[in-house]
């Protein structure tokens, strides 16, 4: 696997976004979510092919956004 880092706004939304879905939907729906977002982020960081793949070299040398 390719390895990945996430910018700290990133980091930051995703902390919003399981703290959110906690207060929503409680603590086994965040859970899932957790792993469905850590499932998604190992995919994209995985693929070997371009597809829904944008660079974005202005953030730095590697980096991209999954369209």
């Amino acid at each position: 696997m390719s390895g990945y880092r996430l910018t700290h706004t990133a980091q930051a939304d995703i902390v919003a976004i399981l703290a959110w879905s906690y207060e929503q939907f409680g603590e086994e729906a965040r859970k899932r979510y957790e792993t469905l977002i850590a499932t998604a982020i190992r995919d994209a960081a995985s693929r070997s092919d371009d597809v829904g793949l944008r660079p974005r070299s202005e953030l730095g040398d590697g980096v991209f956004s999954w369209d």
